[in-house]
């Protein structure tokens, strides 16, 4: 299975525009430590405060910065950051 990247992105106006890209397997990386995804030159990151997606296809491009409203929780170790 070859790693994918999809972009749909709804404009205020109502637009929707959508991109979808088989890339190669050796285009991908991911670390086991903490968010970091790639994909030929797209990137996933954060650090459970921030988040940033960056990734381009055909004639689409995203820049976007995530931050939580709300601590992050790992239920499964009872965990709550602040």
């Amino acid at each position: 299975m070859s790693p994918w990247l999809q972009i749909d992105l709804t404009l205020p106006n109502g637009t929707a525009l959508a991109e979808l890209a088989e890339l190669g397997p050796v285009t991908y990386s991911a670390s086991t430590e903490f968010c970091n995804v790639r994909i030929d030159g797209n990137d996933f990151t954060g650090n459970l405060h921030d988040y940033k997606i960056r990734a381009r296809s055909g004639d689409l491009a995203v820049d976007v910065s995530l931050t939580p409203q709300v601590p992050s929780c790992f239920p499964e170790t009872g965990n709550w950051l602040y």
